[in-house]
């Protein structure tokens, strides 16, 4: 599942009986569940275009429920992102795919055709502060990646 919302990201990453924490939402695991159980191999992409596709299980068919996504940006608004995460199919869930939202980096890259997009500052631009969280569901173990680091 994509988690569209940082509350629910908290609280779905949450390891079971989680306090809450002073910003009232449950207690992040910290680096009690993060790559636990041999659960590693998230890589932060080579992106040469949009849409670009990220995995966690080489694109295993896994009956699509084994993992849960989050991709923070900089607003939970929908209609202010600049990016979609979206599960890859109904039978992958360790694989999501990554697109922009046109219109939205219009507004913060006048001018620009969506063709340059890659290019390194426009990348700069689009991405930063975006990280992408995955959590595997059968134990919580999770990994989390930036998506630039250029």
């Amino acid at each position: 599942m994509v988690i569209a919302f940082y509350s629910a990201f908290r609280s779905i990453f949450a390891v079971t009986g989680a306090p809450t924490a002073d910003d009232g939402m449950l207690e992040f695991p910290g680096t009690s569940k993060l790559r636990t159980g041999g659960f590693t191999g998230l890589e932060t992409p080579t992106i040469t275009t949009f849409p670009f596709d990220v995995t966690c299980n080489a694109g295993a068919v896994d009956g699509g429920a084994a993992f849960d996504w989050y991709l923070s940006q900089r607003t939970d608004m929908p209609a202010s992102q600049y990016l979609t995460c979206k599960q890859l199919d109904g039978t992958k869930s360790g694989t999501v795919t990554i697109d922009t939202v046109d219109a939205n980096v219009a507004l913060l890259l006048p001018g620009v055709d969506p063709s340059d997009y890659t290019d390194d500052d426009n990348l700069a631009m689009i991405l930063k502060h975006c990280h992408l969280y995955v959590q595997r569901r059968s134990d919580d173990a999770y990994q989390w990646i930036k998506l630039y680091d250029g």
